[in-house]
């Protein structure tokens, strides 16, 4: 039986299912004919992502599905909406596949799955930047039980597309990218409890934390990694110092980018005890540096993506709240969708606005938890 991943957006809660839900190992979660209740335990479940077999569902309800790697069907509905949903699934897929690799590493596949997983990343950042960087910007801003893939898969997008801004050769930006996926691999589970757990870290949870940069370059060395800027990105992402990038070795220029993209896809990303902040605040957190000078790493990040990141919520001049979905010709000035009107009412669905256009002007950044009502993802991706 085919196994594939549905995404939570298309499953009504109080709707009764005409076909079972399974786990990643294809494991009976709730069976058809239950009613889907809207519960934590239900909101967790979901989180974790959720699947079914082909063979289980009918024709008709298979136009509505989000699938990635599906097989060929005939069925009739909209392409464009597909695509869509599909970009959104594929992602959905890929962090799912990142938290198995990363959480429980295997030595004997290790590496082979991490390379498809690297690849396919980087081809769809490449074929899709803005629509990557809008749903993994806003998807960061979300509760996730999967924190440390999510955070890995992000950081390869913004790697990959810092690299391309400064003009880095192929092989720099090829070890950057496999950098940030593997930079985590020693602390991944450590990082999904911090990230989920209600207390404050204890002081052995912290020190866990310490040296894990060192840890993960052991580890992919004793699997294979034989690529040395690789490995010493990975052990110096935490340890390149502030400064000038230029004219230091390659292993700490791309160490140092790689910290303030860490710190940067961190900042926008809640745990339980702490929120998430503004795409602007975590700008200007990492265009200064350690001694609040501007930071050569940091100015690249925010040339690539603006003060204002596809994904981001702000506050227009009119007073609408909306979703940046494309990045514009100034770091201040991207293309924006509202989600409400001038009155905080929400939209049916994402309404494009002139940038041009004087009350369409972004004055405020805004955090995850500023506005709390779902995003029309696939609405927003056709604009």
């Amino acid at each position: 039986m085919s196994l594939i991943p549905i995404s939570a957006d298309l499953l009504a809660f109080g709707e009764i299912l005409e076909f079972p839900l399974r786990d990643s190992e294809g494991r009976l979660l709730i069976a058809a004919g239950q009613v889907l209740r809207d519960s934590p335990q239900m909101q967790s479940l979901l989180l974790r992502g959720v699947f079914v077999h082909l063979d289980e569902i009918d024709a008709a309800n298979r136009a509505h599905m989000v699938v990635d790697d599906a097989p060929d069907t005939d069925f009739d509905f909209d392409h464009q909406r597909s695509m869509d949903l599909g970009h959104t699934g594929l992602w959905s897929d890929l962090q799912q596949r990142a938290h198995a690799l990363l959480s429980a590493p295997r030595a004997e596949d290790f590496l082979p799955r991490l390379e498809r997983i690297h690849d396919e990343a980087v081809a769809r950042v490449l074929s899709a930047p803005d629509a990557t960087l809008t749903l993994l910007i806003h998807d960061a801003g979300q509760q996730s039980p999967h924190y440390s893939a999510r955070h890995a898969l992000l950081c390869i997008a913004l790697c990959e597309l810092c690299s391309q801004q400064l003009l880095w050769p192929e092989p720099w930006r090829n070890a950057l990218t496999r950098a940030a996926l593997s930079m985590n691999v020693a602390i991944s589970r450590e990082q999904d409890q911090l990230a989920s757990q209600v207390a404050p870290a204890a002081q052995a949870q912290l020190d866990g934390l310490r040296g894990h940069g060192d840890r993960a370059a052991r580890f992919l060395a004793r699997l294979g990694v034989r690529q040395s800027l690789w490995l010493d990105t990975v052990r110096l992402h935490h340890e390149a110092p502030a400064g000038s990038i230029s004219g230091r070795e390659p292993a700490y220029q791309l160490a140092r980018l790689l910290a303030r993209i860490d710190m940067f896809a961190a900042r926008l990303s809640p745990r339980r005890t702490r929120l998430a902040q503004s795409s602007a605040h975590a700008a200007r957190a990492v265009y200064l540096d350690e001694q609040q000078q501007p930071d050569e790493a940091g100015a690249a990040l925010v040339r690539t993506v603006g003060l204002y990141p596809p994904g981001s919520l702000v506050r227009m001049a009119s007073g609408e709240v909306g979703i940046v979905y494309r990045r514009g010709v100034r770091a201040t000035a991207p293309l924006v969708a509202a989600l409400t009107n001038v009155h905080g009412q929400p939209l049916p669905r994402p309404e494009p606005r002139d940038p041009n256009a004087a009350p369409n002007a972004v004055t405020e950044s805004l955090a995850p938890h500023e506005y709390r009502l779902p995003v029309d993802m696939a609405a927003l991706l056709r604009l």
